[in-house]
Formats: structure tokens, C-alpha cells, sequence
């Protein structure tokens, strides 16, 4: 994915942390900005109360002050509206499933939006509590071999995320069916539901999950 930057237009910068050696020469050549701590260790800190390698933590506003060039962020087509759209189907649980790993969302009527669980267990956020997102996504893609893996012999697949697809936008506890168009590198995503008309998210934390169309959700 990393060596479509290449055709883009704008400038982003790019914090990670690690990569291998093979991927470095696509993002070298692309059009990110790179400001990870391969660069220069300005931005980053080593948070104390984590384990690492989990405690490399990076600070936004420093690393972007590190890319002088960077292009303002373009609309990714996500719109957001407090009130629900009508319709929907009442939905408490969510689980995608992948070959070695998990993702789930469960509604928390109290806390209105869904806690996180990956893997089986809750995604801690750093506040205390579990992670919640108001609004989650689940995007079907084509799903393929990027040609990256790692010396275990797992394979990185590449989701391709430019064309048309179907998935389902949860909020409020409720599921919309949509259909995502995206034209091209440099284009928004738009979800649009089944009387043609753009379903808002609600405001807040979005989680999107991209899953192998062939493998839908429970």
C-alpha cells in the first residue's frame, strides 16, 4: 500500500516505528514525509509505565513541526451527524475474524458506543477503561499478497481499497447495509445506504475494519 504514495500529489508525513528492509526503499521513494525515529529521534519518548517495545511513544504536533513540506490533510469522505439515520437493525455484537487474531465490538448502551475487544480481551485506552468507539465500520475488500512477509513464514496482505464495495456502518447500537465507492488514490470514501443518501457517523471515536470479502463478519 505504502508504494501508492508514490502517485499522490500531497505530502504526508509518516511517523512509524520499524519496518524491514525491504519495504524502506517504497517508502523512501514515495511522497511521505519520513519522520519515523530512523530519522532522528526528535518527537519520540520511551513511555516508562509500558513494557517495550510497546512504550516508543510518538508526540504529533513535534513530529509534524519535523515535516516543514507536508501538505494540509485532504477529506478522507467520513461526515458526521449527531442524530442517528432512520432505519437500522438492532446489533450488540460484532466479531471479525482473521487467520491468527480477532476483532469485536460490543454496544454499551450506557457508555453509548462500542467497547473494543482484541483477541478476546478488552483494548485498554490509556485513560483507564476500554477502548469505545461511537462509530464502528467494517469495509469488504479484495484481499491479497502484498509480496512482504515475515521470516516465520506469515504473509502481509495487501486490501485493496479503491474501487466499490458493500459493508455496514454500526452506530447507536443499529447496523446500515452500505455500498463504499472510492474512484481513485487521491479520492474520498463515501457509505452510502440503500436510498442512495451518505450514512453519517456519530461523533467521536470511528474504528474502520477492513475484512477479506470473502470472509464476512458475525
Amino acid at each position: 500500500a505504502l508504494a501508492l504514495f508514490s502517485w499522490l500529489t500531497w505530502t504526508p508525513a509518516f511517523s512509524y516505528s520499524g519496518a524491514q528492509k525491504k519495504l524502506k526503499p517504497y517508502i523512501a521513494a514515495s511522497n511521505l514525509i519520513d519522520v519515523s525515529g530512523d530519522q532522528g529521534p526528535y518527537g519520540y519518548f520511551r513511555d516508562g509505565s509500558r513494557r517495550a517495545p510497546y512504550n516508543f511513544m510518538g508526540q504529533p504536533d513535534k513530529l509534524v513541526a519535523r515535516a516543514k513540506t507536508a501538505s494540509d490533510a485532504p477529506s478522507i469522505g467520513f461526515e458526521f451527524a449527531k442524530p442517528a439515520p432512520d432505519g437500522g437493525k438492532a446489533v450488540v455484537k460484532i466479531t471479525a475474524q482473521y487467520p491468527s487474531s480477532s476483532a469485536q465490538f460490543v454496544w454499551n448502551v450506557k457508555g453509548g458506543g462500542y467497547d473494543v475487544r482484541l483477541n478476546g480481551s478488552p483494548a485498554r485506552a490509556t485513560e483507564g477503561g476500554t477502548q469505545r468507539a461511537t462509530t464502528v465500520v467494517v469495509q469488504y475488500v479484495k484481499q491479497y499478497d502484498s509480496g512482504f512477509g515475515d521470516k516465520f513464514g506469515g504473509r502481509t496482505p495487501k486490501e485493496e481499497t479503491i474501487g466499490t464495495g458493500k459493508g455496514w456502518v454500526f452506530r447507536n447500537g443499529k447496523a446500515y447495509k452500505v455500498t463504499w465507492t472510492r474512484a481513485d488514490k487521491e479520492s474520498p470514501t463515501t457509505f452510502v445506504g440503500a436510498d442512495g443518501q451518505v450514512v453519517p457517523f456519530a461523533p467521536g471515536q470511528v474504528w474502520v475494519v477492513l475484512v477479506n470479502r470473502t470472509k464476512p463478519i458475525s
